[in-house]
């Protein structure tokens, strides 16, 4: 099983780099994606930068089909490591992001308000 911690730490010190370099990545999830697989992973992705705002967001698209396999049973992996390993995934991030975890507690004292842009 991997190790989740350390898995996270060091896609968050990737991610703090980006975001400390690069304004556009702290509006755009997709933006900060692409960036961290084309300039710190060495993956060549042919997007027109200016197409991003108009791209869905990897997150949505694995949510969704989080919801079609999970929930309708619908398009289930044809790899039976597949089910196992995203289990044991899903408790060792919820592990994580427990509130007793370190994590969540100076999320919290972090917390601010986003006004509210409606």
């Amino acid at each position: 099983m991997e190790n989740i911690t350390e898995e996270f730490e060091s896609v968050k010190k990737i991610v703090e780099h980006v975001l400390s370099t690069d304004q556009r990545a702290r509006n755009n999830d997709l933006y900060l994606c692409l960036r961290i697989w084309e300039n710190m992973q060495n993956i060549k992705i042919l997007v027109d930068f200016k197409e991003i705002p108009n791209m869905i967001n990897p997150e949505t698209i694995r949510r969704v089909r989080q919801s079609i396999q999970n929930t309708e049973e619908k398009f289930l992996p044809d790899d039976p490591n597949v089910l196992t390993r995203r289990r044991i995934r899903e408790v060792a991030i919820r592990k994580y992001f427990k509130p007793e975890s370190w994590v969540y507690q100076e999320w919290q004292k972090r917390k601010f308000k986003v006004k509210e842009a409606i």
